[in-house]
C-alpha cells in the first residue's frame, strides 16, 4: 500500500492519493478508511484522491497512479508481510524509488508486522513471494523487472522508518 501527499503549499494536483491495496498488504491493522479520513479531514490536506474512488472513469489506473506518485512531495509506504506478493504495490515502489533519487521525494516507510530486515534481505515472506514470482517468469525482461523489485525493497529497508510490531 502506497499513499502519496503533497502539503497544500505546493502545486502539485494531489494532496494525497490512497491505493486500495492496503487490504492486502495490511489486513491486521483497519487503516485504510481510517488515516484516510483523518488526513482527508485535517486543514492540512486540502484535497485528497483515492484511487478506487476519484480516479476519472475510463482512465488508465496504472498510468494514473504513476502520474500521481510523480506529482506528490511525500511517499507514505506500508509494507507488511504480503506486500511483496502484489506485482503492482512492488510496481509502484520501484517508481517511488526512482522519484526518490531522481526528484528527491521523501518517503517515509511503515513496517506492518514484518521486520525491516526481512525487507532489506528479502527472506521469509519477501524473499518467498520474490522466488514464486522468478518462476512465474519466463523472459528476461520479467527478470529485470523482478531485479528491480528487489532493489527497490533493500532501499526502502534502509529508509528510517516507523515498525508496527506483532503484540
Amino acid at each position: 500500500m502506497v499513499t502519496f501527499f503533497t502539503p497544500t503549499t505546493s502545486t502539485a494536483l494531489h494532496d494525497l492519493t490512497a491505493s486500495p491495496q492496503l487490504n492486502l498488504t495490511c489486513p491486521l491493522l483497519n487503516l485504510h478508511c481510517y488515516y484516510y479520513s483523518s488526513l482527508a479531514s485535517r486543514s492540512l490536506l486540502a484535497t485528497t484522491t483515492r484511487d478506487d474512488e476519484e480516479l476519472p472513469r475510463g482512465e488508465e489506473i496504472a498510468a494514473e497512479l504513476l502520474k500521481a506518485i510523480e506529482e506528490s512531495r511525500i511517499c507514505l509506504i506500508i509494507l507488511s508481510e504480503n506486500y511483496a506478493r502484489s506485482r503492482w504495490c512492488s510496481e509502484e515502489l520501484t517508481k517511488i524509488m526512482d522519484c526518490r533519487e531522481q526528484m528527491g521525494k521523501l518517503v517515509l516507510p511503515i513496517f506492518c508486522h514484518v521486520e525491516p530486515l526481512h525487507v532489506r534481505g528479502q527472506i521469509q515472506s519477501f524473499g518467498e513471494a520474490l522466488a514464486d514470482h522468478e518462476r512465474n517468469v519466463g523472459h528476461e525482461e520479467g527478470r529485470r523487472k523482478i531485479e528491480k523489485w528487489r532493489a527497490a525493497l533493500t532501499m526502502v529497508a534502509g529508509i528510517t522508518g516507523w515498525w508496527l510490531k506483532n503484540r
